[in-house]
C-alpha cells in the first residue's frame, strides 16, 4: 500500500498541472502488447488464413456428417452407411500421418523446381484438386461402394491441409503474434465447422440431398481460391528465418569434425 501512495502522488500532482502521468512499465507493456495485437489485425494475411480454414473445417465437418444421408437416401444404402463417416474421419488422421513422408519428398530441392516450392505450400493445391476430384466420384459415380472408397480417400487428402496452413502461418507472422494468431485461426475454423453444415443443411432441405456434393465441390474450390491469395513470408519473417539459417550453418561450420 505505501508504495502504491509513493506512486500515486506525483501522478496525482502532473494531472493538477493538465500533464499526463507518465506510464509505469507494467502499463507501457500492456499498451505496448495491445497495440501489437491490433496491429496483428489489420493483417491481411491472417484473415485470408482465418477464412480458409473457416471453409476447410466447415466443409470437412459437413462433409463427414451430411454424406451418412446422401449416401441413405440418393445411393441406396442401409444402416450401415454410418460407416462411411467414420471411413472420411479415419482417413483424415490417416492422412495426417501417412502423407508425412509424402510432404518431406516434396522438400528435397532436386524436385523443387520441377515439382513444388514448399515455402509456398503448394502441395495444398496438389491434395485439394485430388479431394475435389474424389469428390466429383461421390457425385457423379452411382456405387455405394465405390462412393465410399473415394469419400475415404477425400478424407486423407484434406487431412494435412489443417497443419499445413499452421505451418505457413508460421512464415507470415513473428514469434511474438505467431499465438494469437493461430488462435484466431482456429477459433475462425471452428465457428465455420458449425456455419456451413448448418447452411449445407439448410440447401439441402429446401433442393434435396442431392445438392449436397455441389455445395462441397464449391466449398472446395473457394479453398483454392483463398490459398492463392495467401502471400509469402513476409519480410521480416524472412530475414528472422535467414538469420537463423546462417547462425545455425556457422555454428555447424566451426563445430568440431569427428575424426573417421
Amino acid at each position: 500500500m505505501g508504495l502504491e501512495r509513493v506512486v500515486s502522488v506525483p501522478a496525482e500532482c502532473l494531472q493538477s498541472l493538465g500533464q499526463e502521468p507518465a506510464p509505469t512499465s507494467a502499463t507501457a507493456q500492456g499498451e505496448a502488447k495491445n497495440n501489437q495485437i491490433r496491429a496483428l489485425f489489420t493483417v491481411k494475411a491472417l484473415h485470408l488464413m482465418a477464412l480458409f480454414l473457416f471453409v476447410h473445417v466447415g466443409v470437412g465437418v459437413a462433409n463427414g456428417g451430411w454424406s451418412v444421408s446422401y449416401m441413405i437416401n440418393v445411393r441406396g444404402g442401409g444402416a450401415q452407411s454410418g460407416y462411411i463417416a467414420a471411413g472420411y474421419s479415419g482417413g483424415v488422421v490417416l492422412g495426417r500421418i501417412v502423407l508425412i513422408p509424402l510432404n518431406k519428398l516434396v522438400s528435397d530441392s532436386r524436385l523443387r523446381r520441377f515439382i513444388l516450392t514448399p515455402s509456398k505450400n503448394r502441395v495444398v493445391y496438389v491434395y485439394t484438386l485430388i479431394a475435389i476430384g474424389l469428390q466429383l466420384v461421390v457425385w457423379l459415380v452411382p456405387s455405394l461402394v465405390g462412393d465410399a472408397i473415394a469419400l475415404a480417400f477425400g478424407g486423407m487428402m484434406s487431412g494435412p491441409l489443417y497443419p499445413l496452413a499452421l505451418n505457413r502461418a508460421t512464415r507470415l507472422f513473428r514469434s511474438h503474434l505467431l499465438t494469437p494468431a493461430m488462435g484466431w485461426m482456429a477459433a475462425v475454423a471452428t465457428v465455420g465447422g458449425a456455419i456451413i453444415p448448418f447452411i449445407a443443411g439448410a440447401i439441402s432441405s429446401r433442393a434435396g440431398i442431392k445438392s449436397l456434393q455441389p455445395v462441397i465441390v464449391a466449398g472446395m474450390a473457394v479453398m483454392l481460391i483463398l490459398w492463392t491469395l495467401v502471400p509469402q513470408a513476409t519480410a521480416p519473417v524472412a530475414e528472422e528465418e535467414k538469420r537463423a539459417t546462417e547462425v545455425k550453418d556457422e555454428k555447424h561450420a566451426t563445430s568440431p569434425q569427428r575424426e573417421i
